[in-house]
């Protein structure tokens, strides 16, 4: 999932996605700007990945560290402990699982947080496995949507 070659042979890197998409909405005129409402910053970002975007988030926060922008915190849903940059979650995140997902088990992502949390306990890490929810809650029941947003808006903006 890391990396690899598309059909045509050029380098796929999945992770470095997500670098373009912030610097193609941080230029000056950004392609959603006509109809963006709120003018965004992005002097302190936080970037949210669900399942194989859970599993690319510690390349991508690395990458777009690399690049200069600050990410601030990160949420991994549903992912797995497959990341070779895992050691770069060494900012405030938030990772959350269900108990009835049947795509990855919830020991999948708890190992990550099991690794990630002695790499620096006072940053801020959460992690939650819900009684009641598959693979693709927050979406169903939206059983985590408001403590996401309040994690972002404590770890962007501030308390």
């Amino acid at each position: 999932l890391t990396s690899g070659r598309f059909a045509n042979r050029t380098k796929c890197e999945p992770a470095l996605d997500l670098v373009k998409a912030l610097k193609a909405s941080s230029g000056s005129t950004p392609p959603w700007a006509g109809v963006a409402t709120v003018k965004a910053r992005f002097d302190r970002v936080g970037l949210m990945g669900h399942s194989a975007g859970a599993r690319l988030l510690a390349t991508a926060a690395r990458d777009a560290s690399d690049s200069g922008y600050f990410v601030a915190a990160a949420v991994l849903s549903h992912g797995g402990n497959h990341d070779p940059n895992k050691d770069a979650l060494r900012l405030p995140a938030f990772f959350m699982e269900a108990q009835d997902d049947e795509t990855v088990p919830p020991e999948e992502i708890y190992e990550l947080f099991d690794h990630v949390y002695p790499l620096d306990p006072h940053s801020g890490h959460v992690f939650v496995n819900l009684a009641k929810g598959g693979h693709t809650e927050p979406s169903d029941l939206g059983q985590l949507n408001a403590w996401t947003a309040h994690f972002f808006s404590c770890h962007i903006i501030g308390s």
